[in-house]
């Protein structure tokens, strides 16, 4: 099965996501304008991509096979080699993918020609560094590992400390929910990357347990 939204008779700008499921419902909400069609194949097919204008990997796995005169956005944490190709890597994570604007790393080149390309569907980029974790997910991971650090001490639980920071900081989701929406694995894998260069990343003892197991108890 594959998702459509768009009028076929005036395409001018084809658009192809590969993501999980939850990403699916991102413009569902908002009026797509008849120019532009966003589909969302369930598998990576060369002849779907053939004649598109910009392909967004949320996966992180199929932009290598990308034609490389083919912008990509694609989801990646770490600095790519990508040397050739038009590839602009973001975070894609849940929390993020929902936003009104991504934080992004690559030529600036790449990025204006790909935001040209998501300006009629009301998506804004931010040109960042392009370093390990970019910006808000790096702050992001930081927290989580204070919340796991907090929990490892037991000066509060997983409610606790998620009810304090959504109604404190306005997040959408407090830090041990978020954590275990995006999967602890990939926060701890990030902290462990910056830890390598900064010892204040270093994960919490257990942090991935820690995460999981959060509300069991």
């Amino acid at each position: 099965m594959q998702i459509v939204l768009y009028n076929e008779n005036l395409v001018c700008v084809k658009i192809i996501v590969y993501s999980s499921g939850e990403h699916k419902n991102k413009w569902s909400d908002y009026t797509v304008p008849e120019s532009i069609s966003v589909t969302f194949p369930e598998v990576f097919l060369k002849h779907d991509v053939a004649n598109a204008d910009l392909v967004i990997d949320a996966t992180g796995n199929v932009f290598t096979s990308v034609p490389q005169h083919i912008p990509v956005l694609v989801h990646s944490l770490y600095p790519l080699q990508t040397a050739g190709s038009c590839v602009v890597r973001t975070c894609l994570w849940p929390g993020f993918w929902e936003r009104g604007s991504w934080e992004v790393a690559g030529l600036t080149v790449h990025i204006s020609q790909i935001q040209q390309l998501l300006e009629p569907l009301g998506q804004k980029l931010l040109a960042v560094a392009d370093l390990t974790g970019l910006i808000a997910p790096r702050v992001l991971a930081t927290i989580i590992n204070e919340a796991a650090f907090t929990l490892s001490a037991g000066i509060a639980t997983a409610s606790d400390i998620d009810v304090a920071m959504r109604l404190g900081t306005n997040y959408p989701e407090g830090p041990v929910e978020w954590a275990n929406q995006i999967g602890p694995e990939q926060v701890y894998d990030l902290l462990e990357c910056l830890s390598q260069t900064d010892i204040r990343y270093k994960p919490c003892p257990d942090f991935v347990n820690l995460l999981k197991n959060a509300y069991r108890y």
